[in-house]
């Protein structure tokens, strides 16, 4: 078979070269890697148009399609070309990826088992497999995988760091240490967390000068890294009142894409507890009510919001996140702001402002408790979590991980300095970290009725 070369593409010298199948595929597979998804489309189409069975185009233009958004007729040229004799290991794995982005975990697995039966030599089917097993809970499964992935590829970056960082929210310390510096050493390691957490087990079994170093190296490759200038002050023993803006939003821009499968590996709780004190104050929902979700990350507060909320709106510093809470739905409005700044200057007003999981990037809780005092209807509800430590230790710390904790007396006086009086303060499960319960205060407060 031969085809024309479309203008579009300017890969042949002169129009009406001929070029044979194979030339003109692998045209359209180089337009395609490079983001020419227009040229690579109108290849793919003129090669079926000429060989409608051609399993290879069919499964190229089906990635193709759903990568521009034409989800349905995708995945049914995906599907067809998998009915294909020919169809590989690597096109299970495609596949594979494509559920389980879709949220089809088990489809997914089915998919990454096919395409290891097919190859059984695909570290990166071994690793995919792993991350949804993961996402399962599958851990002695998703360990057997990664060990498997990086065995097959020593020098596989990713598989590396997938392998440290499961070991490590295990408890595993000493094996997953070791595995975190090989990924940093290795290209292709693209976690942003690989440092911070490798960092956080020198600290958990005692070596924080290693924590230290780690940081210091960070540095000297990029001396204003927002992430790396932060934990270094925390394993350092410094105590800055906040986390910078700069490295909040670092973080939760970097984490977006994975932040909600991440937060359901480490068993989350926080919006289920704010909704809960939320759902005790008001009852039964009315949607009558104007509430802000202050720290809304990705959203996983709406769907519990949304039946009290006549008007429910979302803040937070990081613009993926509010991306992604757009995308969930839920919400009348979302802003990119920092808490303190955006509850220090807005006109609104809220009958009840949540903050799930915010304010342990805050040591002084002064100036949110300040913003968010000012912007409660008389009577209004503040409902928030935070991280506890020890009453015999300081109001508030940062930790190792970044995080700073409070001790309730601390907390208890805070509110009571801006008016706002306990109606609850009790303690409850907030997640998992290193294999250990993370616990802290759910704290219902209201504003005086006189304003």
């Amino acid at each position: 078979m031969t085809a024309e070369t479309p203008e579009i593409v300017k890969e042949v010298p002169e129009d009406g070269v001929e070029v044979t199948a194979a030339e003109f595929l692998a045209m359209g597979k180089r337009a395609h890697q490079n983001g020419k998804r227009d040229a690579a489309r109108e290849i793919y189409e003129a090669l079926l148009q000429a060989d409608p069975d051609h399993s290879e185009v069919q499964h190229f233009l089906g990635l193709l399609l759903h990568q521009m958004g034409e989800v349905e007729t995708g995945m049914a040229h995906l599907e067809r070309s998998l009915k294909s004799p020919t169809a590989s290991g690597g096109w299970w794995s495609n596949y594979g990826n494509i559920l389980r982005a879709a949220d089809r975990p088990n489809d997914a697995i089915d998919a990454y088992k096919e395409a290891i039966r097919l190859d059984p030599t695909s570290h990166d089917a071994f690793n995919n497999l792993g991350v949804v097993q993961k996402n399962k809970y599958n851990v002695t499964i998703a360990l057997d995988c990664f060990r498997k992935a990086v065995e097959l590829q020593p020098e596989f970056g990713v598989g590396w760091s997938n392998l440290g960082h499961l070991l490590i929210s295990e408890g595993e310390m000493t094996e997953g240490i070791p595995c975190l510096m090989r990924a940093i050493a290795l290209s292709g390691s693209t976690d942003p967390a690989d440092r911070p957490v490798l960092a956080f087990a020198h600290s958990t079994i005692g070596e924080p000068e290693k924590a230290r170093d780690v940081y210091r190296k960070w540095l000297e490759e990029d001396p204003k890294h927002p992430v790396a200038l932060h934990h270094l002050a925390a394993v350092s023993g410094d105590t800055p009142p906040r986390a910078d803006d700069a490295y909040v939003k670092t973080v939760f821009d970097s984490f977006a894409e994975t932040f909600d499968q991440k937060l359901a590996y480490l068993k989350y709780s926080a919006p289920e507890l704010v909704v809960a004190e939320v759902a005790a104050e008001y009852g039964t929902p009315r949607a009558n009510l104007l509430i802000a979700d202050a720290g809304c990350g990705t959203g996983l507060c709406a769907p519990g919001l949304r039946p009290y909320a006549h008007r429910l709106g979302g803040i937070d510093i990081s613009e993926r996140m509010i991306e992604k809470a757009k995308a969930r739905g839920g919400y009348d409005a979302l802003a990119v702001s920092e808490l303190t700044y955006y509850f220090a200057q807005t006109p609104d007003r809220f009958d009840a402002i949540v903050s799930a999981d915010t304010l342990c990037y805050f040591g002084d809780l002064a100036p949110p408790f300040a913003g968010f005092r000012r912007c409660l209807e008389p009577g209004g509800i503040l409902v928030f979590t935070v991280e506890v430590h020890d009453a015999a230790e300081p109001g508030f710390k940062v930790n190792y991980n970044g995080r700073y904790t409070h001790s309730e007396a601390y907390v208890r006086s805070r509110l009571e300095a801006e008016g706002l009086a306990i109606v609850t303060c009790r303690m409850d499960f907030l997640r998992m970290e290193v294999g250990h319960e993370v616990k802290g205060l759910v704290v219902r407060a209201r504003a005086p009725l006189g304003g």
